[in-house]
């Protein structure tokens, strides 16, 4: 039996959630003319100067307009957001959300010194990085290919090229996923520094329950396979330049 859209909903944790809403209001607002796309851009003079704080938000969830690539965007955000918020953020949602800001901060940064004007494309392949160098043996598949999680976004990379897309924004999601990789796993095991931290009021604010990301480590390799996951793949026009 087909599963209910409620029962379906219900399935999403808060963050997921937020994820949809967000990446679905962008594209409402983008689509149906009621918001000038500008306005979801990254614009660093507006921001400091006009304090338009929105626009992190928007740039990092803005998929496009409403079309069957975008479709498979949002799919993908929501299925890799509730990835990370079913498994390796059980209980740990203030951890979850900071690293998405962490991520998120660092791509404005790259966006910034390469004159990118979004980086939600590459925000959806830094998530899909981190968890996928997290959980390494997870069976994944695109459409009839199935492979090791390990392997998945240099497939998704290489599908990309021969649909003649951009991969400059893969290459970009890497780069700022293994990044925070670098800072939150490895830096604490190699060095016991902890740079990436999680504030005590976004934890308190979320209620995190159960030993942080630095302290826990990765989780056991039974609590890592998770079944087969299927996963489509997904296009980046905008439909606007």
């Amino acid at each position: 039996m087909a599963e209910s859209f409620e029962a379906w909903w219900s399935s999403l944790g808060n963050i997921t959630k937020f994820c949809l809403i967000t990446a679905v209001l962008c594209s409402m607002g983008f689509t149906m003319q009621i918001v000038p796309p500008q306005l979801l851009l990254i614009d660093f003079e507006a921001m400091v100067w006009q304090l338009q704080i929105w626009r992190p938000i928007t740039a990092t969830f803005f998929l496009g307009k409403f079309s069957f690539a975008w479709l498979m965007g949002v799919a993908m955000l929501v299925m890799t957001v509730k990835r990370h918020e079913d498994n390796d953020f059980v209980g740990r949602k203030g951890d979850l959300a900071w690293m998405m800001v962490l991520i998120s901060a660092a791509l404005h940064l790259i966006a910034w010194l390469m004159g990118m004007k979004l980086v939600s494309f590459a925000f959806l392949m830094a998530l899909t990085w981190v968890w996928c160098k997290r959980n390494p043996d997870a069976q994944l598949s695109i459409y009839m290919f199935a492979f090791k999680a390990i392997y998945y976004p240099w497939f998704f990379m290489v599908f990309h090229m021969l649909m003649g897309m951009s991969i400059v924004d893969d290459i970009v999601g890497i780069v700022g996923g293994h990044l925070f990789l670098f800072l939150a796993d490895i830096l604490p095991r190699t060095h016991n520094i902890h740079l990436v931290k999680t504030p005590a009021f976004v934890t308190n604010a979320f209620g995190n329950m159960g030993a942080p990301s630095w302290q826990r480590g990765h989780l056991p390799r039974e609590a890592q396979q998770q079944g087969r996951h299927q996963w489509g793949g997904g296009g980046r026009a905008l439909g606007a330049n």
